[in-house]
């Protein structure tokens, strides 16, 4: 084994902390689990469940953030982060059903899997993926491809 355990947290600055902690309350059921203020510069941060693994995000919100996440497609950046889910197809219902502004819909990803994307508040993108065994994934490319 290497020398990660897991990843433990993803930091995301956010324009609206508060909105931020209640969207991925609502959608993922994720709670706040610590708060943190840096009084000298205004920096709040925020610490969220997100999943029964002890994966966290942590949130910050910075004075004179005000615009939504705009990837500049000739440049380095954050693609999104993945979250890896029982159903698909009920967890997407789910978060439709709730608002949640779609990116695309599930389908066969290229791996052994499904794949969905949502969006959060601040234009943050989140894959969502339903592992399959090798084989079930095989078998839905095949009758994919014979449609």
């Amino acid at each position: 084994m290497g020398i990660v355990q897991r990843l433990e947290h993803v930091g995301l600055t956010v324009t609206d902390v508060e909105r931020t902690v209640s969207w991925y309350a609502t959608m993922f059921g994720s709670r706040r689990v610590q708060e943190m203020h840096w009084p000298d510069t205004g920096v709040r941060g925020v610490y969220i469940t997100l999943g029964d693994d002890g994966s966290q995000l942590e949130l910050f919100q910075k004075p004179g953030t005000h615009k939504h996440l705009e990837a500049d497609l000739g440049m380095a950046r954050y693609e999104h982060f993945c979250i890896q889910v029982e159903d698909i197809h009920s967890t997407f219902a789910d978060l439709e059903e709730k608002g949640a502004e779609i990116a695309f819909r599930p389908r066969l990803a290229k791996r052994h899997g499904y794949v969905a994307m949502v969006v959060d508040p601040d234009g943050i993108r989140i894959e969502l993926l339903q592992i399959l065994s090798a084989e079930r994934h095989a078998e839905l490319v095949r009758e994919q491809a014979s449609r």
